[in-house]
């Protein structure tokens, strides 16, 4: 690609086996895609312009992020809310209009499509449930909790202990 070719420094820091093979030419003849594929977290392959020559790729390795900081974090997201954000009813009632726009609720063939309000309520009404003795019981639908996000094992080669 055109970005390769006029790019004086290639930086690897893992890629799918695929762009693997795309990239080795890049990198040098002595590298094999299970290297990129199989990096260890926070490390790279890199081959840079040293002003001269484009020397063979070596190792780098990087230190990892700090830990987050939660106050940071929270004041990160009110400053852009504060900088970007607006009222949710105004984006909603915006979508709204722009969705109404773009698909008509009369289909021209005797259906009508639901707004997305009234698809929701239809999911959370009681449904009945028939039973063996012929009489009618409703349930409540409700959507599942969401699972607690598992924990990731380490990418790559990186054996170091996940605390």
């Amino acid at each position: 690609p055109t970005i390769l070719a006029n790019s004086d420094g290639l930086t690897v820091f893992g890629a799918s086996a695929e762009d693997a093979r795309r990239l080795l030419p890049e990198l040098g003849g002595e590298l094999e895609v299970e290297d990129v594929v199989s990096l260890d977290d926070f490390s790279a392959y890199a081959r840079w312009w040293d002003g001269f020559a484009r020397p063979p790729a070596f190792t780098v390795r990087v230190d990892p992020p700090p830990p987050a900081d939660p106050d940071r974090t929270r004041a990160i997201a009110a400053r852009s809310a504060q900088r970007y954000g607006r009222p949710r009813d105004q984006v909603a009632a915006e979508i709204a209009e722009i969705l109404a726009a773009r698909f008509p609720s009369d289909l021209g063939d005797g259906r009508v499509l639901r707004e997305a309000a009234t698809a929701v309520a239809a999911t959370q009404a009681p449904l009945p449930i028939e039973t063996d003795d012929n009489t009618s019981h409703t349930a409540l639908v409700e959507a599942p909790e969401p699972a607690a996000t598992p924990h990731r094992p380490a990418r790559g080669n990186d054996h170091r202990s996940q605390e």
